[in-house]
C-alpha cells in the first residue's frame, strides 16, 4: 500500500508541476475564445508522453521517505507524539516537500480504508494574514492532478483509489468567501445581472460584482465568466437556495462538469472537503457551529461509527504565529 500510494502521489505532484507551467499547459485567466480547441485538456497520455522531466530536491524527498511510515502506520510513535518541523529559506521548495505527503495521505488513506475514509483528511493551517491565493492555488492544482487521476483508474484496477471526488475546501473568514448558500446566491445574482446586461450590448461591470475567490479554473486557466465563440458570456457559477458549486465553461476541459472547489461554509459542512485550507480563526468557531464536527468525522451515526478522522494537520508559516489564534 506504501510503495502504491507512492508511485501515484509522485504520479500527482509530475501533473501538478506540469500544469502549473504556462508555457506548457494552460495560461491563467484566458477568454473560452482564446482557448486553443486542439489541445486536449482531458487525456492522461498527454501527461504520459510528456517530455518533461522535474525533480525533486534532495531535503523534499528525504522529508517526503522521512514521513512515509507515520502516515501509512496508524500506531506509530512518529504520528502520535512527534511534530515534525520543515525549516527551510524562503522560496527553497518547502511547498513542493509537504504536497507531495498530502498527496501521499490522501491516497493512501483511500486504499486503506476505503468508503471509511470520506471526509478530510488533511487539514491546512494559516493565519488570516499569512493566506495567500498563491498558497491556495497550488495546493488546488494538486488537488485537481489526484482527481483527474483517480477518475482514470477503475474498480478493480490496481491503482484505483475510490469512487468519491478528491476535493478542496477554503474555510475562511466571510470577508474573503461567503458563509452560506444565500450568501454565495446573493453574489451569483449580482454577476448574472451584469453579464446579461452584456449578453444584451449593455454595460456591465461583472468583475466589480465578481466578489468569489475563485475567478478561472485551475486545469485549463480559463475563466469561470467568460466570453465563448460567439461573444457571448458564459458562467461557471451555479446557485440556489441549497447548493452552490463552479464549472469550467471549457467543453474539453478534464472539469466542465464541476470543479471540486468548494469556499462556501455550507458547502464545505455539507460535503466536507479532502483537504481543508483553513484559518485558524475558523476554528474559534466551532463552538459556535454544530456542523463543524462534520470536518473531523467526530460524532457519528451508527452506520458511519468506522469513519476516519483526519491523517495530517499542517501548520504553515509556523515561525510568524504568535498570540491567542496563533501558535497556542
Amino acid at each position: 500500500t506504501a510503495f502504491k500510494s507512492f508511485l501515484l502521489a509522485n504520479t500527482a505532484m509530475y501533473i501538478q508541476m506540469l500544469i502549473s507551467n504556462k508555457d506548457l499547459f494552460g495560461k491563467k485567466g484566458v477568454e473560452l475564445s482564446e482557448i486553443d480547441e486542439n489541445f486536449n485538456y482531458n487525456d492522461l497520455d498527454f501527461f504520459k508522453n510528456h517530455s518533461f522531466k522535474p525533480n525533486y530536491r534532495p531535503f523534499q524527498l528525504a522529508f517526503f521517505l522521512l514521513n512515509i511510515e507515520s502516515i501509512i502506520n496508524e500506531d506509530s510513535d512518529d504520528r502520535n507524539n512527534v511534530v515534525d518541523l520543515l525549516w527551510f529559506p524562503t522560496g527553497g521548495g518547502k511547498t513542493e516537500a509537504y504536497l507531495a505527503i498530502t498527496a501521499f495521505t490522501i491516497i493512501s488513506r483511500r486504499i486503506l480504508h476505503g468508503k471509511d475514509a470520506d471526509g478530510v483528511s488533511v487539514i491546512m493551517r494559516y493565519t488570516l494574514r499569512l493566506l495567500t491565493a498563491q498558497q491556495f492555488e497550488r495546493a488546488t492544482k494538486l488537488i485537481l492532478s489526484l482527481d483527474f487521476l483517480r477518475r482514470n483508474f477503475h474498480s478493480g484496477e490496481n491503482y484505483f483509489f475510490g469512487d468519491d471526488k478528491v476535493s478542496i475546501g477554503m474555510w475562511v473568514g466571510a470577508s474573503t468567501t461567503p458563509n452560506s448558500y444565500s450568501d454565495a446566491r446573493s453574489i451569483f445574482k449580482k454577476v448574472f445581472d451584469e453579464i446579461t446586461k452584456l449578453n444584451n450590448k449593455r454595460t456591465g461591470d461583472y468583475r466589480k460584482a465578481n466578489a468569489f475567490p475563485i475567478t478561472n479554473c485551475s486545469w485549463c486557466g480559463c475563466n469561470l465568466v467568460t466570453q465563448n465563440n460567439s461573444g457571448k458570456f458564459d458562467l461557471g457559477y451555479r446557485a440556489n437556495d441549497n447548493t452552490f458549486s463552479t464549472n469550467c465553461s471549457n467543453p474539453d476541459c478534464a472539469f466542465s462538469v464541476e470543479l471540486p472547489i468548494y469556499f462556501v461554509d455550507d458547502k464545505i459542512y455539507d460535503f466536507p472537503p479532502t483537504l481543508l485550507f483553513a484559518t485558524v480563526d475558523k476554528f474559534a468557531m466551532l463552538s459556535h457551529r454544530q456542523e463543524g464536527h462534520k470536518l473531523f468525522n467526530s460524532v457519528l451515526e451508527e452506520k458511519d461509527k468506522n469513519k476516519v478522522p483526519p491523517d495530517l494537520i499542517i501548520q504553515d508559516e509556523l515561525h510568524l504565529l504568535s498570540g491567542p489564534l496563533g501558535s497556542i
